[in-house]
């Protein structure tokens, strides 16, 4: 597979060159966040749109429109290596049309990786209180 395609820390820059804000009559302001806060808000409005893929793709400004999001780009940068850092989100590839579209991991989405590990039948009566 051609890495040439995934984003890497300086390419993060094509978020500012896209278009962040929705209607300029409302939304959700996010300004006064700092930015740990404003990374979670965005984790939340990917996973949302991620659950809805097989893949658990999002694509960032669809997120951000869907969750009535308005900040400016470099705020969203930030949110998006805060994001990667911490291991939350991945393959980050540029489409054509100028948006982004990322991988939201189990990390992130909070989803468990294994099922639960359930007690045998004779063991849970020795565990009530």
């Amino acid at each position: 597979m051609d890495s040439s395609i995934f984003l890497n820390d300086s390419a993060l820059g094509l978020v500012e060159q896209t278009e962040m804000q929705v209607s300029a009559g409302g939304g959700h302001r996010v300004d006064g966040m700092d930015d740990a806060d404003f990374a979670i808000v965005l984790l939340q409005a990917l996973t949302r749109m991620a659950a809805r893929s097989k893949r658990c793709q999002a694509d960032l400004t669809a997120a951000l429109r869907g969750a009535d999001i308005v900040t400016e780009p470099s705020r969203v940068r930030s949110a998006l290596k805060i994001l990667r850092a911490a291991g939350a989100i991945d393959n980050l590839v540029p489409l054509s049309d100028g948006g982004l579209l990322l991988s939201v991991t189990q990390t992130g989405s909070g989803l468990p990786g294994a099922p639960p590990e359930w007690l045998p039948l004779e063991d849970l009566d020795a565990t009530a209180h």
